[in-house]
Protein backbone atom coordinates (compact mmCIF):
# COMPACT_ATOMS: atom_id res chain seq x y z
CA UNK A 1 0.00 0.00 0.00
CA UNK A 2 1.49 3.38 -0.92
CA UNK A 3 1.39 6.87 1.18
CA UNK A 4 -1.36 8.97 1.05
CA UNK A 5 0.12 11.60 -1.69
CA UNK A 6 -0.69 15.80 -0.71
CA UNK A 7 -2.27 17.81 -2.71
CA UNK A 8 -0.85 20.47 -4.69
CA UNK A 9 0.55 23.31 -2.76
CA UNK A 10 0.79 21.55 0.46
CA UNK A 11 3.65 22.03 2.72
CA UNK A 12 2.32 20.36 5.58
CA UNK A 13 2.05 23.88 7.29
CA UNK A 14 -2.03 23.81 8.56
CA UNK A 15 -1.45 26.34 10.78
CA UNK A 16 0.65 28.97 8.66
CA UNK A 17 2.69 28.74 11.37
CA UNK A 18 5.95 31.03 10.60
CA UNK A 19 9.33 30.38 10.85
CA UNK A 20 12.09 31.45 12.70
CA UNK A 21 14.26 34.40 11.78
CA UNK A 22 17.52 32.73 10.40
CA UNK A 23 15.87 29.64 9.79
CA UNK A 24 16.70 27.92 12.66
CA UNK A 25 13.54 25.35 14.00
CA UNK A 26 11.14 26.40 16.59
CA UNK A 27 9.37 22.33 16.22
CA UNK A 28 10.11 18.93 15.21
CA UNK A 29 9.62 17.95 12.06
CA UNK A 30 10.64 20.81 10.38
CA UNK A 31 12.79 21.09 6.95
CA UNK A 32 12.35 24.12 5.69
CA UNK A 33 10.62 27.68 4.96
CA UNK A 34 8.76 29.63 1.96
CA UNK A 35 7.90 33.30 1.89
CA UNK A 36 3.74 33.76 1.40
CA UNK A 37 3.27 35.62 -1.85
CA UNK A 38 0.81 37.93 -0.39
CA UNK A 39 1.85 38.45 3.48
CA UNK A 40 5.74 38.34 2.81
CA UNK A 41 5.98 36.61 5.96
CA UNK A 42 8.05 33.23 6.08
CA UNK A 43 6.25 29.92 6.99
CA UNK A 44 7.84 26.50 8.17
CA UNK A 45 7.49 23.40 5.98
CA UNK A 46 7.08 20.51 7.85
CA UNK A 47 8.27 16.83 7.25
CA UNK A 48 4.41 15.52 7.16
CA UNK A 49 0.94 16.65 8.33
CA UNK A 50 1.29 15.14 11.60
CA UNK A 51 3.64 16.91 12.57
CA UNK A 52 2.31 20.31 10.99
CA UNK A 53 -0.58 19.64 13.19
CA UNK A 54 1.90 18.71 16.32
CA UNK A 55 3.47 22.10 15.82
CA UNK A 56 -0.61 23.64 16.38
CA UNK A 57 -1.21 21.35 19.16
CA UNK A 58 2.21 22.68 20.93
CA UNK A 59 1.45 26.33 19.65
CA UNK A 60 -2.29 26.27 21.10
CA UNK A 61 -1.14 24.37 24.47
CA UNK A 62 1.37 27.15 25.32
CA UNK A 63 -0.77 30.08 24.44
CA UNK A 64 -3.81 28.39 26.23
CA UNK A 65 -1.64 28.16 29.61
CA UNK A 66 -0.27 31.75 29.11
CA UNK A 67 -3.33 33.40 29.10
CA UNK A 68 -5.01 31.08 31.80
CA UNK A 69 -7.21 29.33 29.49
CA UNK A 70 -8.98 32.12 27.49
CA UNK A 71 -8.99 30.65 24.04
CA UNK A 72 -9.52 33.60 22.22
CA UNK A 73 -6.95 35.89 23.82
CA UNK A 74 -4.87 32.45 22.88
CA UNK A 75 -5.78 32.38 19.45
CA UNK A 76 -5.40 36.55 18.95
CA UNK A 77 -1.89 35.63 20.12
CA UNK A 78 -1.64 33.29 17.91
CA UNK A 79 -2.84 35.62 14.81
CA UNK A 80 -0.47 38.73 15.43
CA UNK A 81 -2.33 39.99 18.01
CA UNK A 82 0.39 39.58 20.92
CA UNK A 83 0.26 39.32 24.48
CA UNK A 84 -0.49 42.73 25.68
CA UNK A 85 -3.19 45.14 26.49
CA UNK A 86 -7.16 44.77 25.73
CA UNK A 87 -8.55 42.08 23.71
CA UNK A 88 -9.94 45.28 21.59
CA UNK A 89 -5.68 46.12 20.92
CA UNK A 90 -5.57 42.89 20.21
CA UNK A 91 -7.71 42.55 17.40
CA UNK A 92 -6.46 45.50 15.64
CA UNK A 93 -2.99 44.26 15.71
CA UNK A 94 -4.10 40.74 14.99
CA UNK A 95 -5.66 42.87 11.87
CA UNK A 96 -2.49 43.49 10.07
CA UNK A 97 -3.09 40.11 9.29
CA UNK A 98 -6.29 38.53 9.30
CA UNK A 99 -9.45 40.34 7.77
CA UNK A 100 -11.63 40.04 11.01
CA UNK A 101 -9.45 38.16 13.62
CA UNK A 102 -12.38 39.44 16.39
CA UNK A 103 -14.77 36.51 14.47
CA UNK A 104 -11.97 33.64 13.63
CA UNK A 105 -11.28 34.22 18.19
CA UNK A 106 -15.19 33.87 18.28
CA UNK A 107 -15.37 30.54 15.81
CA UNK A 108 -12.44 29.14 17.67
CA UNK A 109 -13.84 29.74 21.37
CA UNK A 110 -17.51 27.78 19.59
CA UNK A 111 -15.07 25.04 18.53
CA UNK A 112 -13.38 24.12 21.99
CA UNK A 113 -17.00 24.50 23.93
CA UNK A 114 -18.73 22.33 21.55
CA UNK A 115 -16.72 21.02 19.14
CA UNK A 116 -16.45 21.24 15.14
CA UNK A 117 -17.64 18.56 12.80
CA UNK A 118 -15.84 17.62 9.26
CA UNK A 119 -15.93 15.23 7.23
CA UNK A 120 -18.37 13.44 9.89
CA UNK A 121 -15.81 13.63 12.21
CA UNK A 122 -16.90 15.18 15.62
CA UNK A 123 -13.71 17.25 17.17
CA UNK A 124 -13.82 18.52 20.51
CA UNK A 125 -11.87 20.64 22.99
CA UNK A 126 -8.49 21.11 21.98
CA UNK A 127 -8.74 18.98 19.00
CA UNK A 128 -11.63 21.28 17.98
CA UNK A 129 -10.03 24.22 18.28
CA UNK A 130 -6.98 22.79 15.78
CA UNK A 131 -10.09 21.45 13.54
CA UNK A 132 -11.33 25.02 13.52
CA UNK A 133 -7.74 26.78 13.02
CA UNK A 134 -7.73 24.20 10.19
CA UNK A 135 -10.90 25.31 8.53
CA UNK A 136 -9.72 29.19 8.85
CA UNK A 137 -6.14 28.63 7.67
CA UNK A 138 -7.05 26.40 4.82
CA UNK A 139 -9.80 28.08 1.91
CA UNK A 140 -9.44 24.45 -0.19
CA UNK A 141 -11.61 21.69 0.39
CA UNK A 142 -8.91 18.96 -0.96
CA UNK A 143 -6.35 20.88 1.59
CA UNK A 144 -9.20 20.86 4.80
CA UNK A 145 -9.76 17.22 3.79
CA UNK A 146 -5.74 16.33 3.79
CA UNK A 147 -5.63 17.05 7.63
CA UNK A 148 -8.95 16.52 8.84
CA UNK A 149 -11.01 14.08 6.96
CA UNK A 150 -9.13 10.73 8.33
CA UNK A 151 -9.15 11.71 12.47
CA UNK A 152 -6.72 8.96 13.47
CA UNK A 153 -3.87 11.91 11.87
CA UNK A 154 -5.53 15.03 14.20
CA UNK A 155 -5.52 12.32 16.89
CA UNK A 156 -1.66 10.77 16.35
CA UNK A 157 -0.48 14.48 16.25
CA UNK A 158 -2.42 15.36 19.54
CA UNK A 159 -0.63 12.66 21.02
CA UNK A 160 3.04 13.08 19.77
CA UNK A 161 2.68 17.09 20.79
CA UNK A 162 1.93 15.51 24.46
CA UNK A 163 5.99 15.02 24.69
CA UNK A 164 9.03 17.59 24.09
CA UNK A 165 10.94 16.19 21.10
CA UNK A 166 14.04 18.17 19.78
CA UNK A 167 13.43 19.86 16.69
CA UNK A 168 15.58 17.95 14.59
CA UNK A 169 13.31 15.05 14.78
CA UNK A 170 11.35 13.77 11.68
CA UNK A 171 7.81 12.28 12.18
CA UNK A 172 9.16 8.74 12.17
CA UNK A 173 11.85 9.98 15.18
CA UNK A 174 8.86 11.17 17.24
CA UNK A 175 6.98 7.76 16.52
CA UNK A 176 10.05 5.97 17.41
CA UNK A 177 10.45 7.60 20.43
CA UNK A 178 6.80 7.80 21.48
CA UNK A 179 6.00 3.77 20.50
CA UNK A 180 9.85 2.36 21.24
Amino acid sequence: MTAAQPPAGIRNNPGNITAQAGGKPRYAGEIGSWVGPTSGLTYAIFDSREMGLRAMFREFTTKLQRHKGDVELAILEYLGGGREGTKEDRIKRASNANDDPGAYARRAQEAYDNGVTYGGNLYTGLQGLVARAVLEENLKPEHRDWYLKDPTIIAEAEKLAEIDVPTHYSLDSTRTLING
